[in-house]
């Protein structure tokens, strides 16, 4: 492997993927594939030996003019990962291969964490009321307002993703059990993970019930899906995303006193940090307590007297 005759794309399509990547999942190898496009289309594509300090700090400021920073950093990130790759071992990349002696750095631009937004319970039942704008999918004996019901209530109570929804099986679902299995290749740390659930979400699996292998059956392709979705937000005049549905449970789940590292399990977390700052809100708890908090200034001096008199 010449460093002075590859460029990056090479290097990740003929040894990158498969070396060190061989076992990661499919959108993992979509979030390396759109940061090497960005990387192609902003630089001159040189061979590795030839990619220096100027030239990352280039392409970073690059996506910062159309990206968001949560996003170039993202990309920051991928892209430091294939240049140790083929930079010298260290204690943290044993398996580094190398090729060139010095590893130049897209150092991630600094985040603000926003605080989670979850519904309220008005919102939520706006948001389950406008089901019945939707049109898709077509599923035999099943309306489209029932599986987008069925949809919004599974994931204000066991707080999966998108995607992880899209996943399940119904031979993972026991309607008699009232527990819900995730296949643990949709699960971030590779866990699997079985997750009770109520009467309520009961009630809504069995009216889109079906002979199709997955529970939300969908055929329509993902960007059908988020139009789809925007159209129920929209005509329940509101401003969310399906995961806000996220943050909703894991809010509810801690005003309901459950421990953190319940809540953590139920987000699909492998650390209860994530779960509290991405995904609790606590303001609407403290606002219940706020006006209980004492306030030793709230009488003169002459009222105090009298009080302790």
């Amino acid at each position: 492997m010449d460093p002075h005759s590859i460029t990056l794309r090479e290097f990740h399509d003929k040894w990158f993927a498969r070396l060190f990547h061989g076992d990661v999942r499919e959108r993992t190898h979509e979030a390396y594939e759109g940061t090497l496009k960005h990387w192609e289309r902003h630089t001159d594509n040189l061979p590795l030996a030839q990619i220096d300090q100027a030239q990352v700090s280039l392409f970073r400021a690059k996506l910062a003019e159309s990206l968001r920073p949560a996003t170039v950093s993202k990309h920051c990130r991928h892209l430091n990962h294939l240049l140790e790759k083929i930079g010298p071992p260290a204690r943290h990349n044993r398996d580094a291969l190398h090729l060139i002696k010095r590893v130049p750095w897209a150092k991630p631009l600094v985040t603000s964490k926003r605080l989670p937004r979850p519904l309220s319970q008005d919102e939520l039942r706006e948001l389950y009321d406008a089901t019945e704008v939707a049109v898709k999918p077509h599923l035999d004996g099943v309306s489209p307002a029932d599986y987008w019901r069925a949809k919004i209530v599974a994931a204000y109570n066991l707080g999966y993703r998108r995607k992880a929804l899209l996943s399940i099986a119904w031979d993972d679902t026991n309607l008699r059990a009232m527990t819900m299995r995730c296949d643990e290749s949709f699960d971030k740390k590779r866990q699997e993970r079985e997750k009770p659930f109520n009467g309520t979400v009961r009630e809504h699996l069995l009216k889109i019930r079906t002979g199709e292998a997955r529970v939300f059956c969908w055929r329509h392709g993902k960007h059908a899906w988020y139009e789809q979705f925007r159209a129920i937000v929209k005509a329940a005049n509101l401003n969310c995303t399906f995961h806000n549905l996220k943050a909703t449970c894991g809010t509810t789940l801690a005003r309901m006193n459950v421990s953190v590292w319940a809540i953590r399990y139920m987000l699909d977390h492998a650390q209860t940090d994530v779960a509290g700052q991405s995904y609790i809100n606590p303001i609407e708890e403290l606002r219940e307590v706020v006006d209980s908090i004492p306030q030793p200034w709230q009488y003169t001096r002459e009222q105090r007297r009298r009080n302790h008199g």
